[in-house]
């Protein structure tokens, strides 16, 4: 095993401070309108000011502990999958082939695995994995944000 200065071990992340970069709550306005409907259509709620607070308390939480400028940015409240060249082909092949398996590595909260869950591709096909995934990750990964994949 090789030990860091900072008393990290190889392979794990270096340990880095929230206030070095803090976090800048008027980015939620830079979502687009797509994502926030997005959003509201998974947690159910309505109301924008309702829903601002809610992803902006997730943001300051997960950032608290994993200060990451995928969180800080609001990259976690967004979904990039369906910028993927072909995508609606990716979805029909999902529908299509009953043993298809989409790999989601690095999904943060889960965003584009539950993108391409709701556009059609069957959720049990679906595995997605944060790298540190941890006790604090789980419950973005598999709920805070919205709906719960089976």
């Amino acid at each position: 095993m090789t030990v860091n200065t900072d008393g990290t071990t190889a392979g794990s992340p270096t340990p880095r401070d929230p206030k070095a970069f803090p976090i800048d709550e008027r980015a939620f306005k830079r979502l687009k309108p797509e994502d926030l409907q997005f959003i509201k259509n998974l947690t159910g709620l309505t109301d924008d000011e309702a829903l601002e607070k809610h992803v902006v308390s997730l943001q300051k939480e997960a950032y608290e502990i994993y200060p990451y400028q995928c969180i800080r940015f609001y990259s976690f409240a967004t979904t990039r999958i369906p910028l993927v060249p072909n995508y609606a082909h990716v979805v029909k092949l999902g529908q299509e082939r009953e043993d298809a398996i989409l790999l989601d590595v690095g999904c943060c909260f889960g965003s584009d695995s539950r993108k391409v869950a709701v556009d059609g591709w069957p959720a049990k096909n679906i595995v997605a994995h944060q790298y540190t995934l941890d006790k604090f990750f789980e419950p973005y990964s598999y709920g805070k944000m919205g709906i719960i994949l089976p």
